[in-house]
């Protein structure tokens, strides 16, 4: 038997659900260097947990941290010690400050270039969400009285490049 400085394997842990294959393709982003102060926290850990509180709808930071706290298997799938405290609340709330958006969205072109590679995505459909926007006008104001309100045609006097 092989000495760990564990009193049990975190890996023989229960687990009620396996994170481990959502985040294998995850790219990783740069980490920070270690200068004076906190040691520092793995910023891809960080990225994963904040995926993870999206995927499960975790309203704040303090319900994530009593989740990883209470949920050693998840914690551990995320890349943090299970036998230790999770992150703070201002460890995940200073990431979130000091991430560049530029970061997040290489994160995200990478996974589609992979789903594209894997063929999960194709050309073959196209998806296209809108909303409508209202422009302040009288056309859509229904307390006016209005000749050809609903004449899709015409375009309104107030914003010329508005559409009905």
């Amino acid at each position: 038997m092989s000495v760990s400085e564990f009193i049990f394997d975190p890996v023989d842990l229960p687990s009620a659900v396996r994170y481990d294959k959502l985040f294998e393709n995850l790219p990783a982003i740069r980490e920070q260097r270690a200068g004076t102060g906190r040691p520092p926290v793995s910023r891809n850990s960080l990225l994963k947990t904040l995926i993870y509180k999206a995927l499960r709808r975790i309203v704040t930071l303090v319900d994530l941290n009593f989740e990883l706290n209470n949920n050693p298997s998840v914690s551990q799938a995320l890349g943090f010690n299970p036998l230790r405290p999770a992150p703070s609340v201002e460890r995940f709330s200073s990431f979130l400050h000091d991430i560049k958006n530029q970061e997040l969205k290489t994160v995200h072109q990478q996974l589609v270039q992979e789903l594209i590679i894997e063929r999960v995505i194709t050309s073959r459909n196209i998806a296209i969400d809108s909303c409508p926007i209202v422009v302040p006008l009288r056309e859509n104001n229904l307390k006016t009285s209005m000749a050809n309100r609903f004449d899709k045609t015409r375009k309104p006097t107030g914003d010329t490049d508005a559409g009905l």
